[in-house]
């Protein structure tokens, strides 16, 4: 999930900028606003740089996104823990949702989580070691995309044009302006995310049908990088420009390949509610943090290769996995949770759920 925790290290290290930028703007930023300008992207820091943008007087701020819109605040499906993935947002994160002057639409929609317990490699059921964070204020979590359909209901408030299911395919520049390619995308485009989710795809899509221009663009769109890659592809053309000169991107390769599955239960009455619990084995990590409701949503982290990952036959082949892996929770985890826990896993890189702690 390379994609999800981009978007996540992008609300984070963004936010403070975003925060800076509302409350002292600098001279470099005091220019007249362009005549249009448009964000790639709308996840959480592409339409969190929506409103920033039309709350500084920028006039027609238009955000493309590929995927659909997401669910109404208060649609019945958010109840369904293991759909969504939840991110934490600490403290930079909510002062610059504060500064845009969104949090206090978000706060109602998140679940306070103020420390962590955990059990380290070889530990027994009962050797969990409970931090609990009373110097500071607590974590804020949230569906990810919750987040995003607050963010979204504010930024179409200020009339920032929000279109979902329009793919974004090539950037080209005339001048000081960039023209954007534009093709209708919709479930294709959902499927598409799932199946390689994190992989590179830019310049996939449909037959271009429309163009638009801008001389502001703001890149958002996470690991699929199309803006960044025409950047790229077009400094590369700069036959004579110095290397130093050119925009680059760097690629790493990726050495600690994973598979998850997000895990629901509901924790006992007397466990906390109000932190995140974790599990480090010789074979797999385990992450849950609480939703609203109380209930938890766990991730398991394991190797391509492991049995699960492989495959369980059946429920009691499942629950005999997690008693032997996960005894602390696997009395929690219902029949119903272990038998979606049999099918298959999806790839990732990096651990699904961010510690909202650390």
């Amino acid at each position: 999930m390379r994609l999800t925790l981009l978007s996540i290290l992008l609300l984070h290290e963004a936010s403070a900028l975003v925060a800076t930028t509302l409350a002292k703007p600098s001279a470099a930023s005091s220019f007249a606003p362009p005549e249009s300008s448009i964000v790639v992207g709308a996840g959480p820091a592409g339409l969190a740089t929506a409103i920033m943008l039309s709350k500084r007087g920028w006039p027609n701020v238009q955000v493309f996104d590929r995927l659909p819109a997401p669910p109404s605040l208060d649609d019945e499906v958010w109840s369904d823990t293991a759909r969504f993935y939840l991110i934490g947002i600490g403290g930079r994160g909510r002062e610059a949702l504060k500064a845009i002057g969104s949090w206090d639409a978000i706060e109602p929609y998140t679940a306070p989580v103020r420390g962590r317990k955990d059990w380290s490699p070889g530990a027994g059921i009962d050797g969990g070691v409970e931090t609990i964070r009373a110097d500071r204020p607590p974590t804020n979590v949230i569906q990810r995309d919750r987040l995003v359909a607050c963010l979204l209901a504010e930024a179409t408030s200020l009339g920032v044009v929000v279109k979902h299911e329009v793919d974004v395919t090539g950037v080209r520049w005339e001048g000081e302006t960039a023209v954007l390619s534009l093709s209708p995308c919709g479930e294709e485009c959902a499927a598409e995310e799932a199946e390689a989710a994190g992989a590179e795809a830019a310049g996939a899509g449909a037959a271009r049908t429309e163009e638009v221009a801008a001389p502001f663009v703001v890149a958002s769109d996470g690991a699929r990088r199309t803006v960044a890659v025409a950047m790229e592809a077009e400094d590369a053309a700069r036959r004579w420009a110095p290397p130093w000169d050119k925009f680059r991107i760097v690629k790493y390769e990726d050495t600690s390949v994973r598979v998850y599955k997000t895990v629901p239960f509901k924790p006992p009455a007397d466990w906390r509610g109000d932190i995140n619990y974790s599990a480090r084995t010789a074979a797999a990590n385990f992450d849950a943090l609480p939703t609203l409701d109380g209930t938890y949503c766990g991730i398991l982290l394991i190797k391509p290769d492991d049995t699960f990952t492989k495959g369980l036959p059946d429920v009691p082949a499942a629950r005999a996995y997690f008693d032997e892996l996960l005894p602390q929770f696997s009395p929690m985890i219902t029949d119903d949770a272990l038998q979606a826990g049999r099918l298959p896993l999806t790839l990732t890189s990096k651990p699904h759920h961010p510690d909202p702690n650390h």
